[in-house]
């Protein structure tokens, strides 16, 4: 087979990282939780945490994510930026 650069051009770039799910998969870890454990802080069932862990942690329920990074002690602020066009007029 003769080499092209194909693969190089139409490969996928990765996604931006989601620096809360990686801070809580971090701490998971650093602190020796399990998914049980994780699961008895958020108040919420087994099976429900193993879908979440999957999950960025900004799709989780409010009250779910504030727990869960209360706990684990991670900083989180949201922020909201306005609409292009409206930026163009401030």
């Amino acid at each position: 087979m003769p080499k092209t650069k194909l693969g190089e051009k139409y490969s996928p770039k990765p996604p931006k990282i989601d620096w809360l799910w990686a801070a809580v998969l971090e701490r998971k870890m650093v602190m020796r939780y399990d998914l049980k454990e994780m699961a008895a802080i958020a108040g919420v069932s087994y099976d429900l945490m193993r879908k979440y862990i999957g999950m960025s942690p900004w799709d989780w329920p409010n009250d779910v994510r504030k727990k869960v990074v209360t706990k684990l002690g991670i900083p989180v602020v949201q922020s909201v930026k306005g609409a292009p066009e409206l930026e163009e007029t401030l």
